[in-house]
């Protein structure tokens, strides 16, 4: 994994998920991380509400001013810059959509200096709406890269229905991935989801199985938490 990782995609893609498997792989590794939630948009659902479980791993957590409170401040994180220069590997869990993503353009200019150790990802998860389909998620990674000033190196798979989630459900967004892949010339880089669901992936296309990321389910809703 490069040394800033970045994760993008819209609100329900997994990229948050995405983002805190990541961290604690490479904490797992004996990398000295930093996981960056710069979503200045939404207030649900973000990488910083495992803080506590983040820093017991020694993974050091930058959120936004009042993060997961109820003075959520629309604003980058004042020690955000720092990452750049910190010699960590970085994490950044970045806004669900073209409005989040724009935190990314007040950072171009420091991505383009170490622009070889950084690698940004598009998540998709085509069972979330306005990414069913192959134009959808196309526009919107468009829209993510132009108000962004970035581009995107990589797409992941995370086509899931939650605790309902089948093999379809991933070979349905593993179709959509494609398309999206041959009309952008951007590179499938990951197949992610569970276990269970990624072995029978595996059994019936076992051509796939370099790109396969197993992650585990951190952020279910407190509905579904025992």
């Amino acid at each position: 994994m490069n040394k800033i990782t970045i994760f993008v995609g819209n609100y329900g893609s997994g990229k948050t998920e995405i983002a805190l498997n990541a961290a604690f792989k490479l904490k797992d590794q004996g990398k000295d991380v930093i996981l960056a939630d710069i979503d200045i948009v939404n207030p649900y659902f973000r990488s910083s509400e495992h803080k506590e479980l983040l820093n017991e791993k020694g993974i050091r957590v930058i959120m936004p001013p009042g993060a997961n409170s109820n003075v959520d401040l629309p604003s980058l994180p004042v020690d955000i810059y720092a990452v750049f220069d910190s010699g960590s590997y970085v994490v950044m869990d970045c806004g669900g959509d073209p409005a989040g993503a724009t935190a990314l353009g007040a950072l171009k200019h420091k991505i383009d200096a170490v622009k070889s150790d950084v690698k940004l990802y598009f998540v998709l998860n085509a069972r979330r709406p306005l990414q069913g389909s192959i134009d959808e998620t196309l526009e919107m990674l468009n829209s993510i890269e132009y108000v962004s000033h970035l581009k995107v190196d990589g797409i992941i798979n995370n086509t899931n229905l939650a605790d309902e989630t089948s093999v379809e459900d991933l070979i349905y967004g593993q179709e959509v991935a494609i398309g999206l892949s041959e009309k952008t010339g951007i590179p499938i880089s990951y197949i992610s989801g569970e276990s269970t669901v990624l072995e029978e992936f595996k059994r019936r296309f076992p051509e796939y199985t370099d790109k396969l990321m197993p992650i585990n389910i951190y952020m279910r809703p407190y509905w579904q938490k025992e």
